[in-house]
Formats: C-alpha cells, structure tokens, sequence
C-alpha cells in the first residue's frame, strides 16, 4: 500500500495541519458570515496552502519537513492531505 493511503498519513498530516487550524477556521468564519460562497472559500484556502508550501519548500523551514519525510510522506502529499482535511472541516463547519 503506497504511503498517501495509509491511516499513519492521515495522522501526520492532521499533525502538521493543527498548526493552522485556528487562522483557517477563523478564515471560514470571517468569509461566510458576509455569505461568501463555499467554492470562494475552498479557492482562497488553496492559494494560502499554495502560499505555504512555497514558504515551507523554499526557506528554511524546508527542516520542520524531514520529520514527515522520515515517515516517506513527501511535502507535496503532505500539504495535499492537509488541504483535503481543511477542505472537509470546511464544507462541515458551513453546511452545520
């Protein structure tokens, strides 16, 4: 079974992500109170995991990285598996 599929994925890049969890929701919060469109939302979060993993990739942060590489999650897998689990804690924070 390749690495992206495993429930160990999952978890590490739960683990990664909870470091941005209260600036996304406060995101969602902020852009759907003015009734801002749930593709709207999804679309800006994915410029600012664009605008992360640049940041993380191409500075030296890139070390924070190697404890998941450890693990054979590569930085893209992890920032994809990251967006997805944003974008499904979205789409229930504004469907709820």
């Amino acid at each position: 079974m390749t690495a992206v599929l495993r429930l160990k994925t999952f978890q590490l890049a739960f683990h990664f992500y909870k470091k941005f969890l209260f600036i996304s929701l406060f995101l969602t919060l902020v852009f759907f109170f003015p009734k801002k469109s749930l593709a709207f939302i999804i679309a800006l979060k994915f410029m600012l995991f664009g605008i992360l993993f640049l940041s993380y990739v191409n500075t030296p942060l890139k070390q924070k990285l190697i404890f998941y590489k450890n693990f054979g999650i590569s930085s893209f897998h992890l920032f994809l598996t990251s967006f997805l689990i944003d974008t499904i804690l979205t789409v229930l924070l504004v469907v709820i």
